[in-house]
């Protein structure tokens, strides 16, 4: 039996099932039926004929102008060769492998709820024959397009031509499995698979889908998803439910274990994987590891006492005490991009984790300093400092940025600030010279306070996120984007003394005094506590540019009419034939020439605020609309009480004292305060007059009306009611003038 006819009967796939009509090329006329997705070559291994999602051939151009199918083979006998179980024309790029099922659903262009991708041709061609779309890959890394900046092509057609929902990546057992050797790195693997999934994810961040991790499960003694369903065959039914029902807490799984990657960050990914830090690492693989010792991440570690400790001492490099405090340099995973931070640290863990000795060799600091520095050739990481006879060393806790400049294109990144910033400011002028402006002030002069930037809009795929991206991805660790609630809490360590503080669908309570005193202080302070919890504050100087994303246009923060603070924008979406899914890679691949054109540019505007800018340069429409609808609620209530009274009374002017404006407002506002009523009052420049008779309408009937006596104000109904409003008051008491 050959080795073809012996995996084709191992999972029953007929030669029916192994064949297909496909039109050859863009020869549509030139159906070859029956061609084979499995067949055999002269040497006896196995041919692996690659079809894209409409069943054509797959091919590639060989020399300048030949072309030739593109296929993989997968040896007989990997012993032959060096090992090697598959081989591929050299100089060929990786694509996915169409299956059947996925093909006949793309042809017929039907709906497809979930998409899956497995490693590995027959894999993927076994759940194929069980009806699911599915692609397979030739590693777990194999899902990307030529240039490594987004998925490949094939994946994205899928996705958007067959409005896929959800899509499911599939891994071996193994993938959660370590196998011990003396001087190897464990974490070499899981890391390499926790690499796979958290880059799809990223990659499937642009598309409205769904994203799934599945790998077989240990407890059911199988490798790949295709041995469950091949040597578990009274069991089929079960895996294939546990395979399709994405409900993470689905009890009793025992075949397919299943998480939800879509929303999670990328530390809760590692977690999947063990790989947060070598405790979690050991207790993970302890069974496997047993007392042995090993190799993580570069390190020897040995166990004692049930727990892995370092065998040796060098990583004093990672801490550094600043003052009386110890911290530590952690790497961590923040999208795509790795950064250092410094992380409070205890001398007594370090102690018990590399012994006394360690604290002398780690290097010390006087106190921190905060020097922003974007240029890498002028930037300093200790700043000394000194008066008179006191000389003291620093840690820069500014980051170095990654890029220099070079002269080149920048369309992309253009493009982005054209569709976000050309949005019109009240005086009808497009904002995109002072986006550039602003952009420009950020990278030369980091000092600079700046107005508190807010992208906002209801709508899908505007490019806000994207935004926020790319200033990650030029300014690195020194900038920070965070939730809501972080923003606002006690501790700020994570954000004090940072050039960028940005929240992604940001709602702010600014009634809060301790949130509006937080906003204020980013956006005008010289200096900020830079607060860690068990450490004391340490002053650092303040120069972050606040940016707020929000998909609420009117209402995720309150504006109070003499905030000048906010430039708000509202951001359109970008039109389904503009949009690119490999934008960010590209925009990536441009940041160094835009810095060279932000270097060498002259600024638009000239510095005329202590925000640099003018206020009626950004000044908009939207800005308007927040201040319009995000009053805050006592006020609202007290111009509402006003109102009511002067369509009550039909007159122009009246007369409340401040006690019956209260009784009014505590009715239906249960924060109402009488000397904050008689505050605002005063700063609409009304003042009580002597004691004086009034009256107070209760409804629009003569006889709901009541006179009382008391100290009152006086309000006129041009400074409180809109034009259209006095024209109703008008119209209302000609009616009345008439009946008469």
């Amino acid at each position: 039996m050959s080795y073809l006819t012996e995996r084709l009967a191992l999972y029953h796939i007929t030669d029916r099932e192994n064949a297909i009509d496909f039109a050859y090329g863009s020869d549509a006329g030139k159906i070859i039926p029956n061609f084979p997705f499995f067949q055999e070559t002269d040497k006896g291994d196995i041919r692996i004929n690659y079809l894209s999602p409409d069943g054509s051939v797959e091919y590639y151009l060989h020399g300048n102008s030949q072309t030739r199918d593109f296929c993989r083979i997968r040896y007989a006998d990997p012993e032959k060769h060096g090992g090697h179980k598959y081989h591929q024309e050299k100089g060929t790029e990786m694509c996915p492998f169409s299956t059947p099922a996925l093909i006949k659903a793309y042809r017929a262009k039907e709906t497809v709820k979930t998409l899956y991708i497995v490693e590995g041709e027959f894999k993927a061609f076994a759940l194929s024959m069980e009806g699911l779309p599915t692609f397979g890959i030739g590693g777990i890394h194999n899902f990307k397009n030529a240039d490594k900046t987004g998925l490949h092509p094939y994946i994205t057609d899928v996705i958007q031509t067959l409005k896929v929902q959800n899509v499911v990546l599939i891994f071996d057992a193994d993938c959660i499995q370590v196998e011990w050797k003396e001087d190897k790195d464990l974490a070499l693997r899981p890391i390499s698979f926790y690499t796979a999934l958290n880059v799809f994810n990223e990659l499937l961040k642009p598309y409205d889908v769904q994203l799934y991790f599945s790998h077989v499960a240990e407890s059911c003694g199988q490798k790949g998803i295709d041995d469950a369903l091949l040597n578990l065959p009274g069991n089929k039914e079960d895996i294939l439910a546990e395979l399709q029902n994405l409900t993470v807490g689905m009890p009793k799984r025992f075949y397919v274990l299943t998480y939800q990657i879509t929303g999670i960050s990328s530390f809760k990914i590692m977690q999947i994987f063990g790989l947060n830090d070598v405790k979690t690492f050991y207790e993970m693989y302890k069974d496997t590891l047993a007392d042995r010792d090993f190799k993580w991440k570069g390190t020897v570690y040995h166990i004692e006492d049930g727990k892995p400790v370092v065998s040796w001492m060098t990583r004093t490099r990672e801490y550094v005490r600043v003052g009386v405090d110890y911290y530590r340099r952690v790497a961590a995973p923040f999208g795509q991009n790795i950064e250092i931070n410094l992380v409070p640290w205890k001398s007594g863990v370090i102690k018990a984790d590399y012994g006394g000795p360690f604290l002398g060799q780690i290097l010390k600091y006087d106190g921190f300093a905060n020097i922003p520095e974007n240029d890498p050739d002028r930037y300093m990481r200790i700043i000394k400092a000194g008066k008179d006879d006191v000389e003291s060393v620093l840690y820069n806790i500014y980051s170095p940025i990654s890029h220099r400049p070079a002269e080149g294109e920048w369309k992309t990144i253009n493009r982005l600030i054209h569709h976000i910033f050309d949005y019109k400011n009240c005086q009808g002028v497009p904002m995109y010279e002072m986006a550039l402006d602003y952009l420009q002030l950020i990278y030369l002069k980091p000092e600079q306070h700046l107005p508190i930037l807010c992208l906002v809009s209801q709508e899908q795929a505007t490019g806000k996120t994207t935004f926020l991206q790319l200033l990650k991805a030029i300014f690195n660790e020194n900038m920070r984007i965070l939730d809501s609630k972080r923003l606002s809490g006690n501790f700020n360590s994570h954000w004090a003394g940072k050039l960028i503080v940005a929240t992604d669908e940001a709602f702010l309570d600014t009634e809060k005094k301790e949130v509006s005193n937080t906003l204020k202080m980013i956006a005008t302070n010289d200096t900020v506590p830079m607060e860690s919890k068990g450490k004391n504050a340490v002053e650092v100087s303040n120069f972050a540019k606040l940016i707020m994303c929000s998909n609420d246009e009117k209402s995720f923060a309150r504006i109070e009419a003499e905030d000048t603070r906010y430039w708000v924008i509202k951001v359109q979406t970008i039109p389904r034939d503009e949009r690119d899914p490999h934008m960010q890679g590209k925009m990536m691949k441009e940041i160094p020439a835009f810095l060279w054109f932000l270097k060498h540019r002259q600024l638009y505007y000239q510095e005329r605020t202590r925000l640099w800018f003018e206020v009626e340069d950004y000044d908009t429409p939207a800005h308007r609309a927040v201040q319009e609808r995000t009053e805050l609620g006592l006020v609202k209530h007290v111009k509402d009480v006003v109102k009511t009274q002067f369509f009550y009374q039909r007159t122009d002017q009246i007369k409340l004292s401040l006690d019956k404006i209260h009784t009014f407002v505590a009715n239906q506002y249960k924060f109402a305060d009488k000397q904050k009523i008689a505050e605002y009052l005063h700063d609409r420049g009304l003042k009580t007059s002597t004691a004086t008779n009034f009256m107070v309408a209760y409804g629009y009937d003569p006889d709901e009306r009541q006179w009382f006596k008391d100290r009152c104000y006086i309000f006129l109904a041009s400074e409180w009611l809109s034009p259209d409003e006095i024209e109703e008051l008008k119209r209302n008491d000609d009616t009345d003038n008439a009946t008469t």
